[in-house]
Parts: C-alpha cells; sequence; structure tokens
C-alpha cells in the first residue's frame, strides 16, 4: 500500500469510533444544583487525559483493522505524530496527530502550534475527536463525532489567518535538526502589536512603514526573508 492509501484506511477506521462510549472514566451525576453548575465549568478539562486515551483506542483499532499492509501502527510518546505507521516498505512518516475537543470549550484554538515543516511530503493527517460526557455534563464520555484533515492544510490554514504583520507576526521554530530529539524545536511561535493605540503608537507607526517597505504581508513560510526582517 501507499503512503496515501495508508491514510485513506486509517481515516475510515477512526470514523468507525462515533457513539463509542470510552468505558475508563466516569463523571457521577451531580447531587445538587450548585455541584451541578460548578461542574459545567470544569468538565472540559478531562480532554487531556481523555486525549491520551483516544490515542490508545485509535491505535488499537488501526493495527485490528489492517488489510493489505504489512507494517504496525504505533503510539508515540513522546513524538509527533501521536500514531505513526511503521513499515520496512514506507520511510516516509505516515500518521495521524489526535486532538481531544469538548465542543462547549475553546481549548482547542491554542492547541495547534506544529509548524509546517514538520508535515512535509503531507502524509500525516490531524484527527479531531470530538466528546461529551453521555449526560453533556455527566456520565461516561461519548465519541460523538471525527474529524479527519491534512495536518498540512490545518497549519497553513492557521499561518494564514494569524500571520499579519506587524499587528500578529507568526514566527517559524528554528533549524535545530543537529540537537537530540528532545531538543528539537517544532512549535511556531506568535507576538502581538500590543498599545499600539497609546505608548507604543510612534513605534507602530514606524512598524507599519517597515512592512510595507518590505512588503512582508505573506504567510511566514513564503517570506523568510522578511521574517528575519520583522523579528529584528
Amino acid at each position: 500500500m501507499k503512503e496515501n492509501d495508508i491514510l485513506s484506511e486509517a481515516t475510515r477506521s477512526i470514523e468507525q469510533l462515533k457513539d463509542q462510549i470510552v468505558d475508563v472514566i466516569e463523571v457521577k451525576q451531580p447531587t445538587s444544583l450548585l455541584y451541578a453548575l460548578q461542574l459545567t465549568k470544569i468538565v472540559s478539562k478531562l480532554s487531556p487525559l481523555l486525549g491520551n486515551l483516544f490515542e490508545f483506542r485509535i491505535v488499537d483499532t488501526l493495527n485490528n483493522n489492517l488489510h493489505e499492509s504489512t507494517g504496525q501502527w504505533v503510539r508515540q510518546d513522546p513524538g509527533f505524530p501521536d500514531a505513526r505507521f511503521f513499515s520496512e516498505d514506507i520511510s516516509a512518516n505516515v500518521g495521524v496527530e489526535i486532538k481531544a475537543w469538548f465542543p462547549f470549550a475553546t481549548e482547542i484554538t491554542g492547541r495547534f502550534r506544529d509548524s509546517e515543516d514538520i508535515f512535509t511530503g503531507n502524509y500525516i493527517n490531524v484527527a479531531i475527536v470530538a466528546w461529551l460526557p453521555e449526560f453533556v455534563f455527566w456520565g461516561k464520555p461519548v465519541i460523538i463525532k471525527t474529524l479527519i484533515v491534512s495536518g498540512s492544510s490545518v497549519a497553513k490554514a492557521r499561518d494564514s489567518h494569524y500571520h499579519n504583520p506587524p499587528h500578529y507576526i507568526v514566527i517559524e521554530p528554528e533549524d535545530t535538526t543537529d540537537r537530540s530529539a528532545n531538543l528539537q524545536q517544532t512549535n511556531t511561535g506568535g507576538y502581538v502589536f500590543q498599545d499600539q493605540d497609546t505608548v507604543n503608537k510612534h513605534l507602530y507607526e514606524q512598524a507599519l512603514a517597515d512592512v510595507d517597505a518590505l512588503g512582508c504581508k505573506l504567510p511566514p513560510k513564503s517570506e523568510q526573508f522578511c521574517q528575519r526582517k520583522l523579528n529584528s
């Protein structure tokens, strides 16, 4: 099987998880209205724990559903992506990065910082696993929907949306390929221009002029020269 075939098979397998109950944790039914109100504010904090549990289940599901493939899915921790396909026939980094999402929270907006460089070859997908307790804010977690998309497309869309110098600058990680795995930088960063109408008004006007002079409006991967200039 080719890389795209493996990803297509993985997508079909992950989509089958819809409506499954994660029967390893349960939030007990609140005993009072005050308890219930407080519970609604914190139940989303289960997402980090459930994210790990989803990784276990997804890797297990992918291996059980292998048909023509001669390789194996492995959960990586640490490592990227969370689920990677290993095979003697394929040298590319093929896999799925898994994100747990509680739909009534907004924490997912700040959790995808992986650089576009990681997705070279476009063989890594992102699986967003949306979950809710059985009774909205209590009960066992239920996978209500999964979304599997190209990781490269998500990274590009994020950078195109946020990168708007000098208001906001997306910064690519440094080249750290010579470092050991635990010291390599793979996440983008971001800088917002603060107090542009008050304290830093003069500096902001100068920044506007510099951006116009450089022509730096494209996403950061398209303008490495501009990024270096803006950083300075």
